[in-house]
């Protein structure tokens, strides 16, 4: 014990007499970001981002959901998306977090990418069937054809107040409900009678449309939407590309505007079986302009339906792996990114 006592002892006088030139540093041990490191660089790689939405290029919509809880994971967080990214499409709108909120004009500040809010007609749909059950728990009768249109356009209305509530540079409607009944007709009819009502008072803003657009009764408003989004679904592959088209935009006169959605593997699904982002990005160039019945159909783009799921993917396995046994490793969101790059690389 007295060896120890007179050890610790001889330390403290050693440290005293050498304070002048051993003053202890604090190590940092935080991961500097490119940003951190080297901020010139950093700015102009932003500047070189913003000047490649700036040309003639294959455009790429991300769809994620928003947060009413602070981001605590880079994959609720704006700023962390795939910055080639030219759109983000928001849903889970309601109480969105302040500090998911205040990233909406930094990520058009830093990367020109625009936020938009999404308006769906299947979350109105959804509710719908709730108040029904509601309804039916208390002994009352359904709602009337009429009380189900109202009900329908107050909807929404309320998904479209979002934009201006948080200042997103426009919507995406999403039409992707079927024509059974007239109780179904009823309600589509409510819901784009608001959208109708809305882009007429807001033709500043961005707007998109998505879905079933053949199905829509009044299909004039297409001539206002900036891209037409095709729902790949299940479905993948060039002749189903193909197909989407003639099914769902044969008879409508907007077909040079078109923007195919694909999926992302994710943690719950990591074999998704529609057509995934890169999948999708090689089969959008080799379909090209497609001629059919006289005219021609042109692709803009691609959307990513659940492009926050890409985050938590970082490797991915060459054609000739065929057992899956060497991943090679490219950083989160590797299938959007590589995506992406193949667009930027092969596109016309």
């Amino acid at each position: 014990m007295k060896k120890i006592f007179i050890v610790f002892v001889t330390s403290v006088f050693a440290l005293a007499s050498c304070s002048d030139w051993t003053k202890p540093e604090a190590l940092d041990y935080t991961h500097k970001t490119f940003e951190d490191s080297d901020p010139s660089g950093y700015a102009a790689y932003l500047e070189s981002v913003r000047n490649y939405k700036n040309t003639d290029h294959k455009v790429v919509i991300l769809n994620m959901k928003g947060t009413d809880a602070y981001p605590v994971s880079q994959s609720q967080v704006l700023m962390a998306m795939p910055d080639s990214a030219d759109f983000i499409c928001v849903n889970n709108l309601e109480n969105l977090h302040p500090e998911f909120v205040k990233q909406i004009p930094l990520v058009k500040e830093k990367k020109g990418t625009s936020v938009l809010s999404a308006v769906d007609f299947s979350v109105a749909y959804a509710d719908y069937i709730d108040h029904k059950i509601l309804l039916a728990d208390n002994g009352k009768p359904a709602p009337a054809i009429d009380e189900c249109k109202a009900y329908f356009k107050t909807h929404a209305q309320k998904q479209l107040e979002y934009c201006g509530q948080y200042s997103f540079e426009g919507v995406i409607v999403s039409f992707t409900g079927t024509l059974i009944n007239d109780e179904d007709k009823a309600g589509m009819s409510g819901f784009m009678e608001a959208v109708s009502e809305w882009r007429a008072a807001h033709k500043d803003k961005l707007f998109m449309m998505r879905g079933n657009l053949n199905l829509l009764e009044d299909k004039s408003i297409l001539a206002d939407a900036k891209y037409l989004i095709l729902v790949m679904g299940g479905d993948k592959g060039v002749t189903a590309l193909r197909s989407k088209i003639r099914s769902v935009l044969s008879r409508i006169d907007q077909k040079d505007r078109i923007v195919f959605e694909t999926v992302t593997p994710s943690v719950a699904e990591p074999n998704p079986g529609g057509e995934t982002v890169y999948d999708g990005a090689e089969d959008i160039i080799k379909l090209g302009d497609y001629v059919s019945g006289g005219a021609t159909y042109k692709t803009l783009g691609l959307a990513v339906s659940n492009a926050n799921d890409d985050y938590f993917n970082d490797s991915y396995f060459l054609a000739d792996d065929i057992k899956k046994e060497r991943p090679v490793f490219y950083g989160s969101f590797v299938n959007i990114r590589r995506g992406i790059n193949y667009l930027a690389a092969n596109a016309k």
